[in-house]
């Protein structure tokens, strides 16, 4: 990815991914399934607030919104030094709020995360077809797509998503 776009793109994610925790080698590796998932997921809900993060497109995906660009990124990363991991997250300079957000969503297990990402494109495509989308209709059109989740699991995803501003539903 050439050019400065794609440098503070790859810089925002490697912000992200040292914030998190997570060892990028794990992105590569056979078994770093979880984290590939969180780092879709935390990426996916940090949209808003990352600007760098919007030129990301995502689909629905078997563990939520996906985007390929973003797992192109991710294995660049994974291919870096810890030196030059470090310096390329340290070119990024996060607004408080997305630090502050980004604080939150990492103590979610990667299944809370998946249903709350989810929760947030399922609210995008029923804001197209409804004025107001209910509490009630979300959750059962989340559980309807993560048939594994429970009602409890659902309604907690979608309240946490409410709480951290994103979702904005009406009682019902």
């Amino acid at each position: 990815m050439r050019g400065s776009r794609g440098e503070k793109r790859l810089s925002a994610l490697a912000w992200l991914i040292k914030r998190v925790g997570i060892d990028p080698g794990e992105l590569a590796d056979e078994s770093g399934l979880d984290a590939r998932i969180r780092v879709q997921k935390l990426v996916f809900l940090m949209r808003e607030l990352v600007r760098e993060f919007r030129t990301y497109r995502f689909n629905l995906y078997k563990f939520g919104p996906y985007s390929k660009d973003l797992a192109d990124d991710y294995y660049k990363l994974a291919s870096l030094s810890r030196e030059e991991l470090d310096r390329l997250s340290g070119e990024y300079s996060p607004s408080p709020r997305a630090e502050r957000l980004l604080e939150e969503l990492s103590r979610f297990d990667t299944e809370t995360l998946e249903l709350m990402a989810t929760a947030v494109d399922l609210w995008v495509e029923m804001r197209r077809h409804f004025k107001d989308v209910s509490r009630s209709r979300m959750v059962r059109r989340l559980l309807a797509v993560k048939g594994w989740a429970t009602i409890r699991d659902a309604e907690r995803a979608v309240r946490k998503a409410e709480e951290l501003g994103l979702l904005r539903l009406v009682d019902g």
